[in-house]
């Protein structure tokens, strides 16, 4: 259906995730897709001749994009004289932790079709007329993902050991973190010697502290930094704070202190 239509690929790109599962809206962003190419039937790529021989390719993505599992989707498309030769819209594999990372991995996909895409015009100017074929340029709008690719002193900033999950229910967070400390100890062969958390509830669970004590794992605690956590926080201080002045005020003293 996009053969020929690079402007319906995020569409049915997105609409094609549910085919497992199809629903009512599903079924009508179809519709509406249908809709469209009805009215537009006229509307295509037109090729026309022109000295001129450029090639070029813009690559983006939309960081963690899908609310079901925060992936991002990568989209590039690649332009021959003015017109586009070849596009694609398609959801990341990994899940990424910053926008840059999320725009390294489209411009990775764009500039590895577009390598290929572009021996095309080179085989053919070459064989016809022995010229040299015309330049890869890939467009790409992301400043810390332009300056990774240029200086790979930067390359530190985005070679961090980091792992980040997306979970349904905090209670698979349990689960979530033995695995992670049995995969690092196994894939490092070293030992784990503490866990730091933001003091949440499901880091504080019986039977995730039985497991640290039977791996000797310490558990640290920092300051949360949730809004929602300090707000806890900041109640349980109140709480204290109130029935102290509560026992001060029955002991006939200074109510401030």
């Amino acid at each position: 259906m996009t053969a020929a239509r690079p402007d319906i690929a995020f569409a049915v790109s997105y609409v094609s995730r549910f085919m497992e599962n199809l629903q009512v809206e599903h079924w009508m962003a179809v519709k509406r897709i249908l809709r469209y190419l009805q009215g537009t039937k006229s509307d295509g790529i037109c090729f026309k001749s022109d000295d001129k021989i450029d090639f070029c390719g813009y690559s983006d993505a939309d960081w963690a994009g899908d609310h079901a599992d925060r992936k991002s989707t990568s989209r590039y498309a690649l332009i021959l004289m003015g017109d586009p030769v070849s596009w694609g819209s398609k959801k990341q594999s990994s899940l990424s932790l910053s926008t840059s990372e999320a725009e390294c991995i489209a411009l990775s996909l764009a500039i590895q079709e577009g390598k290929w895409v572009h021996r095309l015009p080179c085989e053919i100017l070459d064989a016809a007329e022995d010229k040299s074929g015309p330049e890869l340029k890939i467009m790409e709008d992301n400043q810390s993902c332009i300056k990774m690719t240029k200086n790979p002193v930067n390359h530190d900033e985005g070679s961090g050991c980091m792992k980040g999950f997306s979970l349904r229910a905090t209670s698979d967070s349990e689960e979530c973190i033995k695995k992670y400390i049995v995969a690092v100890q196994t894939q490092f062969d070293s030992k784990v010697k503490f866990v730091r958390h933001d003091g949440a509830r499901e880091s504080a669970a019986n039977s995730l502290k039985a497991f640290y004590d039977d791996q000797r794992i310490e558990r640290q605690v920092t300051v949360p930094y949730a809004h929602q956590t300090n707000g806890t926080a900041e109640q349980a201080i109140r709480t204290i704070v109130t029935i102290g002045r509560s026992m001060l005020h029955y002991a006939k003293l200074d109510k401030f202190f």
